[in-house]
């Protein structure tokens, strides 16, 4: 691989993450055409959606699903041992409204389970409908492995959908969730339970990025057709395989970075509105626990539901930088505050020792693991977290957060590949 090649290609990868990367948790107009579009099952009229109630036997379009929650009147997201994935109904109300206060050019998609508001083209809009509802079914199949009885949304979740960067900022900026960044494509904000994303799609750095890799794929393909030397032919391969990796990168969510904020975004929301995460009190979720778990959303998916059960490669890498470094945080500090997450190295700190503690749990500790949800969600509204309540309730569920346990942590992770 020559030189100048090489130069192209980490130029053209640092354009493309760059565009992608990014996600945070952030504690008079035309109303537009409302759509009833189901991702799986083609488009649906506003009558035939009104109509769902006659096909399900429910009211207000409420589909068939699994037995009731022993502690609520809603339905658990399981069918037996399969996952339900049947459509809720949506607050048409609702969205009349938020598409009134978005103004001109916005529409609504409706798959399944989420309400997108969205003036993306699309072919854009089918990508991100596509990979949000491949989460939601990740993020179900995850709580029925761990034991954990969690209950279909009453309601499509909100997801709004911008085309362009300087709307999406300027909604952030509203909702006093941070200074927009474009390396930020998007964020789930608990107090109004809706997620934000821009189309990075429509990017001029992203569109070049792709335009660069194709023309290159193409000047490749012709050296290729043209040469005799094997050498040569072996070599202008693999530089086409990088090509095709930078624009298969770029084809839709379902690949690159971006799939993976997406993923990590969309868990949140999802996990809160299903009951694994306590809906009734923000903080009543170890701010750990929460993130921990979203991460292990963020791999990129390769089948139909998110890669929930594949080892986080970057995490795992900036995770095994600071422990060899020797900069993780104290166990007992780590599970008992916040704090952690609200300094100006998390990115690099917080967020890969939370993901290497949830990674850890699943899989080593998965009934103390449901334990310990259970009794996260049995905290009351108004509940006030402390530091010496959170470790008792980790050391509760766990054991004595001691030396010993964050030796015995630290050694499995040592065996941890990607």
């Amino acid at each position: 691989m020559n030189g100048s090649y090489k130069r192209w290609f980490a130029a053209l990868m640092v354009i493309v993450a760059v565009m992608l990367a990014g996600a945070a948790l952030v504690v008079g107009p035309s109303a537009g055409v409302v759509r009833a579009d189901d991702e799986e099952g083609g488009a649906t009229t506003k009558k035939q959606s009104k109509d769902e109630s006659s096909k399900t036997g429910k009211k207000d379009g409420a589909s068939k699903s699994g037995g009731k929650s022993k502690s609520s009147d809603r339905k658990t997201i399981s069918v037996g041992n399969k996952m339900d994935m049947s459509p809720v109904p949506a607050d048409e109300k609702l969205e009349k409204k938020l598409l009134k206060e978005l103004g001109a050019g916005f529409k609504v998609k409706r798959t399944p389970h989420y309400s997108i508001l969205y003036d993306t083209n699309e072919e854009d809009l089918a990508a991100f409908s596509h990979a949000i509802e491949r989460t939601y079914r990740g993020c179900g199949k995850f709580c029925l492995s761990l034991g954990i009885e969690v209950l279909i949304p009453e309601r499509k979740m909100i997801a709004y959908f911008f085309n362009e960067f300087a709307d999406y900022g300027k909604m952030k900026e509203s909702l006093g969730a941070g200074k927009p960044d474009p390396n930020n494509t998007g964020f789930y904000l608990p107090k109004n339970n809706y997620s934000y994303f821009y189309n990075f799609r429509n990017t001029p750095e992203f569109k070049r990025a792709r335009e660069d890799a194709e023309k290159r794929l193409a000047d490749l393909g012709k050296q290729f057709r043209d040469s005799k030397d094997a050498a040569a032919r072996k070599s202008l391969q693999s530089q086409m395989n990088d090509a095709r990796r930078i624009i298969n990168r770029t084809d839709s969510f379902g690949g690159g970075v971006t799939e993976e904020t997406l993923q990590h975004e969309v868990a949140h929301q999802v996990l809160w509105n299903i009951g694994f995460h306590n809906p009734k009190e923000f903080v009543a979720n170890p701010r750990w626990f929460a993130e921990g778990i979203a991460q292990l959303f963020e791999p990129v998916s390769e089948g139909g539901a998110g890669n929930m059960g594949l080892v986080n490669r970057e995490r795992l890498k900036n995770y095994q930088a600071v422990a060899d470094a020797d900069r993780l945080i104290p166990l007992k500090d780590f599970v008992s505050t916040a704090e952690p997450f609200m300094r100006g190295d998390a990115g690099g700190l917080a967020y890969p020792q939370s993901w290497a503690l949830a990674h850890y749990l699943v899989r080593v500790k998965r009934k103390e693991t449901k334990a310990y949800v259970e009794l996260i969600l049995k905290r009351p509204k108004g509940y006030k977290t402390s530091p010496e309540e959170e470790l008792e309730l980790f050391e509760k569920c766990f054991g004595k957060a001691d030396k010993k346990w964050e030796k015995k942590w630290k050694s499995w992770m040592k065996s941890v590949r990607p």
